[in-house]
């Protein structure tokens, strides 16, 4: 007999600021399976990602990091050698940033910036995509998720462990090598 709690509705938040205020996470490969409650704040409020990964001769596909899946979310990706970013809005609208060159072998730095419009929940977003240093795509966002992601999808880095938000299979492991993933928060814009 196991604990079964069907009361998810308690369990429900609104993606409150971490504890402390802490504005700043860092996470390293290996890091999954963060439910809602316990993911970085990223709704309703501007963050910003920067990935530093090495990508080995003959390039390297995979999710670096994601939260969600089919049903709402985000990821950032390399697929096709190139860096992209996809944001799921309810399978109403998904948008996808896809930088217009591949990515050489070695270092590189994936930075995404989400500048929230503020005024309430579920509002816009500007969204630009950076490859080490320089932009390589924008999108506008005329509303984002304002609650939550998924009640079963998960937070991961490195991969999408349950359901994909982008265009590809889960998992999706990334075939490179991810030393950090930084994301940075700003606290909710009334």
């Amino acid at each position: 007999m196991l604990p079964i709690n069907p009361d998810f509705a308690s369990r429900v938040h609104p993606n409150p600021p971490p504890p402390g205020g802490r504005p700043f996470y860092t996470f390293y490969p290996g890091t999954s399976h963060l439910f809602d409650a316990t993911a970085p704040a990223t709704r309703n409020r501007s963050h910003q990602f920067a990935i530093d990964i090495t990508v080995p001769q003959g390039s390297a596909d995979g999710v670096l990091v994601a939260d969600g899946g089919l049903s709402s979310g985000y990821a950032i990706y390399v697929k096709d050698g190139r860096p992209s970013y996809t944001y799921n809005y309810f399978r109403r609208r998904v948008t996808t940033i896809t930088a217009p060159q591949r990515l050489a072998p070695g270092k590189a730095r994936i930075e995404v910036r989400f500048e929230y419009d503020g005024g309430g929940t579920g509002k816009g977003a500007q969204v630009t995509l950076l490859v080490n240093g320089q932009p390589a795509g924008t999108a506008r966002l005329p509303e984002t998720v304002p609650v939550i992601y998924s009640y079963d999808e998960t937070f991961d880095v490195g991969e999408d462990s349950a359901t994909p938000v982008g265009p590809y299979e889960a998992p999706f492991a990334y075939a490179g090598a991810i030393e950090k993933v930084e994301l940075r928060t700003e606290p909710t814009r009334p």
